[in-house]
């Protein structure tokens, strides 16, 4: 007994002591035992963002039968220097927008990049779903700089004779033939026209647009070549080919698709049975037009009291109460602008069952403060304010484009959902295995790619491939596209240095 006890006590001494080797040996190993904070240099803008020039062209895309002419293209916006315009730029950018985006939500990020960095030009966008919008009132607003025409027309009348009317999907029905390939053939005609402008050609995808952009560079344009071949680099912004996102209260969701119609072909939820659409997904385009409303008097009259509320709250402060991440029903898709100022508050149980954690401080508007007139807004940036209200709100529409995308096509989500990522045995795609375009990939860290692991799941499947990860701590979805100070920017125009260097020295 007593010789067992000893042999214990040695075999406890001996662990005790492995224990402290193994620690000492770990601290002496070169690894980062603390999380580094992001290391952003400064940006510089060798031109102001106002100085840019903004052109819009037309892009013949796939010639869908069932489809008239008119809707058959994208609309596409080209951002260039001013004295560099006439010339072949070095480096074409072509960003694709996210789901319900256009053009104007990637303007401010696109303006950046050209202002910071010569010889890059960037081109923006509108799928051809934003062809279908009613936007002439819009469009004669700005032009007569009146924002009650387009507030009377969009929401004071909305769904009237004397206003706006949403589409009868019967009119629209070709909107059924608008899957993910049709789309993919849209982008890859833009893509061959920078192609013949440009020595090299970079595609950028936001949200359910990086998704795209992922699914482009694996789809075969032709019998020999698939959309990699036709660029030089993949950025993917926020999203990436799969399931995106961290939405941490919402699993709740999965019980109800588990409830709700599938479809016989591929399992997957019918959209079409669910909402009775078979043409466009009907989320709340009264709210698009309400925000593209509320965008453009903060625009132009920023001061002036705020028809979209029943008490007195300005112009500005409207706008925020829609967007900022202190208010949005989804604090990952809001944006970080300031605050409001003179009122009361009331809790914002949408954004928690959404978001979960990052909901949990959200909130909404009940009125004014009793010792103030008013309800005004506090653009103070710092911190987690990172976003002008004012630069967003004048980039959010013009008498080109604007921010929204109405009617995005129920065919084309469909074909999202029902693909594998690995993309094997699909037709039309290579596998993703094979793709070995250089990427880049921006998560943000209050946004939908909130950790590594989302990206993780798609560079596991290409294995040695030139493919880099940063996360934004504290952005939200919007805050990587309109950040005054962007590390987006700075990231994705060191990575095109990068590649630059690589190219020039092989």
């Amino acid at each position: 007994m007593k010789q067992f006890r000893v042999s214990l006590k040695y075999y406890l001494w001996c662990i005790l002591i492995s224990c402290c080797i193994a620690v000492i040996l770990t601290a002496c190993l070169p690894l980062p035992t603390t999380k580094q904070a992001l290391d952003i240099q400064a940006i510089t803008f060798e031109i102001e963002a106002d100085d840019i020039l903004r052109e819009t062209m037309y892009v013949q895309g796939f010639q869908e039968a069932h489809t008239p002419s008119e809707y058959n293209r994208s609309l596409v916006a080209k951002f260039t220097r001013p004295h560099v315009a006439t010339n072949k730029p070095k480096t074409i950018v072509v960003m694709m927008p996210g789901i319900y985006a256009g053009i104007t939500s990637l303007e401010l990020l696109a303006k950046q990049m050209i202002a910071a960095q010569s010889g890059v030009e960037v081109w923006i966008i509108d799928r051809r779903s934003n062809l279908l919008e009613d936007v002439d009132v819009f469009h004669k607003s700005i032009a007569l700089q009146d924002a009650t025409l387009a507030y009377d027309y969009y929401v004071k009348n909305y769904g009237k004779e004397s206003g706006y009317l949403p589409p009868d999907p019967a009119d629209i029905a070709f909107m059924e033939y608008w899957g993910l390939e049709l789309h993919l053939a849209d982008l890859h005609a833009v893509i061959q026209q920078a192609v013949t402008e440009s020595e090299h050609v970079y595609l950028l995808g936001h949200s359910l647009g990086a998704t795209m952009a992922s699914y482009y560079a694996a789809f075969q344009v032709d019998e020999v070549h698939v959309g990699e071949d036709y660029i030089d680099g993949l950025i993917l912004l926020d999203g990436v080919l799969g399931r995106t996102g961290g939405f941490g209260g919402i699993q709740w969701f999965d019980g109800l698709l588990d409830i709700a119609p599938n479809s016989e072909a591929s399992g997957l939820v019918d959209l079409q049975t669910l909402t009775g659409f078979k043409t466009y997904i009907p989320l709340n385009t009264e709210n698009f037009v309400r925000r593209e409303s509320a965008a453009l008097l903060a625009s132009l009259e920023p001061e002036a009291l705020s028809p979209l509320h029943d008490f007195p709250i300005t112009n500005r402060a409207a706008l925020g109460a829609l967007f900022d991440d202190s208010f949005e029903q989804s604090t990952a898709f809001s944006i970080s602008m300031g605050d409001v100022q003179d009122a009361t508050l009331a809790g914002n149980i949408v954004a928690f069952v959404l978001d979960g954690a990052i909901g949990a401080y959200s909130k909404s508007l009940e009125g004014v403060s009793t010792d103030a007139e008013k309800v005004s807004w506090d653009a103070t940036l710092g911190n987690k304010e990172v976003c002008d209200i004012d630069s967003f709100a004048k980039a959010y529409n013009n008498l080109d484009t604007n921010f929204h995308e109405w009617y995005f096509p129920v065919e084309l989500m469909l074909d999202i959902a029902s693909y594998d990522m690995t993309l094997e045995n699909e037709s039309g795609f290579i596998k993703t295995s094979e793709v070995d375009v250089p990427t880049l990939a921006i998560g943000a860290g209050r946004g939908l790619v909130q950790n590594y692991d989302t990206f993780s799941a798609y560079a596991n499947l290409r294995t040695g491939d030139l493919l880099s990860m940063t996360i934004i701590d504290g952005f939200t979805h919007g805050d990587i596209l309109c950040a005054e100070v962007n590390p987006a920017t700075v990231i994705v125009l060191g990575w095109l240095e990068q590649l630059n260097s690589i190219r020039n020295n092989r």
